[in-house]
């Protein structure tokens, strides 16, 4: 009984001693395993630092030249007339492709046209010329109207012109205008001997009426001497009339020729200023017929036909049926929408990978290209920006030529920032604090 409870007391002595220890483990144990895991800690925070990697924004991308495909689109709807050009034809600017059917003859049009173009109006100075130069019987539809107006208007400046009112009634009025002046040369002259005579009648007047008082003649030649003088002053006032209409009538005819060559310039104003106004509609309802009508190529290049194949062919209003493709395709340019989430990281000179959708990645390799430009504000029906990417070459990544089409589409990845797994982790921090701070 002795022993086992000796025995007891002993287990129980060195079970406190055991769980004393265990309680309480060695104090080199602890720093060793503190420094363990602040190496650690330090390890992966420097592997953090110095590990990074590339954010990257997708986009989608169409490839084309500097000059892009002219698309053109039939503006109404009919039946194809004429067709002037065939499949990878090379045209040039202006040239007509084709023609959808209309009142109008093609030909009378293009005649029309190259004669307004070249017109020089004071070079047509008949009405035969006229006629000449613009006969009527041309079939010009909806542009009939604009171009018997001009007609019209043109014959009556060529009228004015030819008939010459204005100048002739000046001349009239020049010779009167001389006539007049001659008439008041020769009354101013008269006037002068008038005045002298006056002036001796007045001194014999005086002498008789001197004579009469003293008695030496009769009261008979008195009266007769005073007759005399009231004769010549009477003359005299009505040759001074007769020169103050003529000054009056001079005046006239001088106003009346400053007024003609005032109607004059009034009217050929007028009439210069109406041929110009209708030759200005002739060739806006020339326009208007060619664009409603024909399909003209706007740049030189190469013709590419989609529905097209002959004439008699019924299109559709906005119906794409030729594309122009440019010749000169040294210049490429990528166009990118990207949406507005993230684009403010795009800079321009970012490097952007493009992996056309024709030519497989995994085969072809990607390109690549430098942002050049960036819209200044986002489309806003689809709310993404515009960038332009510029493409020196179509040399991939695997070192093969890629052939050029217009338009090519695929994806276009921008390469905006490379950033440290560290900088990341310190971004993520200061976005949760922020947001428990607004939260607060």
């Amino acid at each position: 009984m002795y022993n086992k409870d000796k025995q007891m007391n002993d287990s129980s002595e060195r079970s406190d001693e055991v769980r004393e220890i265990m309680e309480r483990p060695p104090s080199r144990i602890i720093m060793y395993a503190s420094l363990s895991v602040l190496l650690i800690i330090l390890l992966l925070l420097i592997i953090a630092a110095n590990f990074s990697y590339n954010d990257i924004i997708f986009g989608r991308i169409v490839v084309t030249s500097k000059i892009p495909p002219s698309h053109i689109d039939a503006k109404v709807s009919g039946r194809l007339s004429n067709v002037f050009v065939s499949l990878d034809q090379i045209v040039s600017k202006g040239q007509m492709l084709a023609e959808i059917e209309n009142s109008a003859n093609i030909y009378d049009v293009q005649y029309v046209k190259s004669k307004i173009t070249q017109l020089d109006l004071n070079e047509v100075r008949s009405i035969d010329s006229l006629k000449s130069l613009f006969p009527s019987g041309k079939n010009l539809g909806e542009i009939q109207q604009a171009y018997n107006n001009f007609v019209s208007v043109f014959q009556n400046y060529i009228l004015l012109q030819s008939l010459d009112i204005y100048s002739n009634e000046r001349k009239e009025l020049l010779v009167q205008i001389e006539k007049q002046k001659q008439l008041l040369s020769i009354q101013k002259s008269q006037l002068k001997i008038n005045e002298a005579d006056l002036l001796l009648s007045e001194k014999i007047f005086n002498r008789n009426k001197a004579l009469y008082k003293g008695g030496v003649i009769s009261e008979l030649d008195f009266e007769i001497a005073s007759k005399n003088i009231l004769i010549e002053r009477k003359n005299y006032e009505k040759l001074r009339g007769e020169i103050s209409i003529s000054e009056i009538t001079l005046s006239t005819l001088n106003k009346t020729l400053t007024t003609n060559k005032l109607n004059e310039i009034e009217v050929t104003s007028e009439i210069k200023l109406q041929l110009s106004e209708h030759l200005q509609n002739l060739k806006n309802e020339i326009i208007n017929w060619e664009l409603n009508y024909l399909l003209i190529s706007p740049v030189d290049g190469k013709v590419t036909l989609f529905e097209i194949w002959s004439k008699n062919q019924n299109i559709n209003i906005g119906e794409t049926l030729f594309t122009i493709i440019p010749l000169n395709n040294e210049y490429l340019i990528g166009k990118v929408s990207v949406a507005v989430r993230n684009s403010a990281k795009i800079k321009v000179g970012n490097t952007v990978i493009i992996k056309l959708d024709n030519y497989p990645y995994q085969e072809w390799g990607s390109i690549s290209g430098k942002v050049e430009s960036i819209s200044a504000v986002p489309k806003q029906l689809d709310t993404s920006y515009t960038i332009f990417v510029s493409i020196d070459n179509l040399t991939s990544s695997y070192g093969k030529e890629i052939e050029f089409k217009q338009e090519m589409q695929g994806s276009a990845e921008f390469i905006v920032e490379e950033l440290s797994v560290l900088e990341r982790m310190l971004y993520q921090l200061r976005g949760f604090f922020e947001r428990k701070e607004v939260n607060l």
